[in-house]
C-alpha cells in the first residue's frame, strides 16, 4: 500500500510494536467506507494527512494478522481500533507514521511526528514548565529540545488517553530527556494524573528524515 518506507529509528520501540513510517502514499490506496465516513468535512490538506495516516495504520494492523481492517473515528476523535489491540497515529509535513500492538504485548501506545526545529520562543513558557525550563537555560539548543520536549508530551497524552480520558494541559506534566540513550521520563503535576501510571510508561526518541520521532509504551 506504501510507494515509500522510511526506516524506524534503532530502538524506538520493541519487537512486538508494529511501526510504520511512510513519506509518500500509494496511489492506489483508498479509504475503507467506516474511515471515509469521517472525511466529509475535512480541507483537501487534513484529508491528504488523514488518509496517508490510515495507510499506515492499515499497514500496522496487517503486520499484525488483520488485513484490511478499518480505523475509523470515535467520539472522542481518537482513532478505534480492533479489539484486544492499540494503537496511535501522526503525521507531519508528508511523513505519516502508525504503532500498533496486540494488547497481550502492550497495554497503550503513543507515537509524535514533529519538524526538528526551534520551538516558537513565545511557546516556550506554554509548553515547558519551570523544572523543563531551568535545565534548558544556557543549552545552545534550548528552543530545539522544547521542540523535542512538546513531541514527547504529545506521544505521551496519546499513551495514558485509555486511562484518563481526559485532555492533559501541557503544565500538567513534566518531562526529563535523556539524549544519551534516546528517552524520556514523564511525571505528573495534577492530582488526578496517577503517579503509578506514568512510572509504567517508556519514553523512546528517535530522528528521521528531519522531524522528531518520539514514542511511548506502556506494558
Amino acid at each position: 500500500m506504501l510507494a515509500s518506507r522510511i526506516t524506524l529509528p534503532e530502538g524506538l520501540l520493541p519487537d512486538r510494536v508494529s511501526c510504520i513510517i511512510s513519506n509518500q502514499l500509494a496511489p492506489d490506496f483508498a479509504l475503507l467506507e467506516a474511515e471515509e465516513t469521517t472525511t466529509a468535512a475535512m480541507v483537501d490538506k487534513r484529508r491528504r494527512e488523514f488518509v496517508h495516516g490510515r495507510c499506515c495504520a492499515r499497514q500496522a494492523l496487517a503486520n499484525l494478522g488483520y488485513p484490511d481492517c478499518p480505523v475509523p473515528v470515535g467520539e472522542d476523535r481518537a482513532p478505534v481500533w480492533p479489539d484486544r489491540v492499540v494503537g496511535s497515529i501522526s503525521h507531519c509535513d508528508g511523513t505519516a507514521t502508525a504503532v500498533a500492538a496486540h494488547i497481550e504485548n502492550a497495554c497503550s501506545l503513543g507515537i509524535d511526528l514533529e519538524r526538528c526545529e526551534a520551538l516558537d520562543a513565545a511557546l516556550m513558557p506554554m509548553i515547558c514548565r519551570r523544572e523543563e525550563l531551568a535545565r534548558l537555560d544556557g543549552d545552545e539548543r534550548e528552543r530545539l529540545l522544547g521542540k523535542l520536549i512538546f513531541s514527547a508530551k504529545e506521544s505521551l497524552f496519546k499513551c495514558i488517553w485509555p486511562e484518563v480520558r481526559r485532555f492533559v494541559d501541557f503544565q500538567e506534566v513534566e518531562i526529563r530527556l535523556n539524549l544519551e540513550d534516546n528517552s524520556y521520563t514523564a511525571r505528573p503535576h495534577a492530582a488526578d494524573l496517577p503517579a503509578g501510571l506514568f512510572e509504567q510508561v517508556q519514553g523512546r526518541i528517535g530522528q528521521t528524515g528531519g522531524l522528531w520521532v518520539t514514542a511511548a509504551f506502556r506494558s
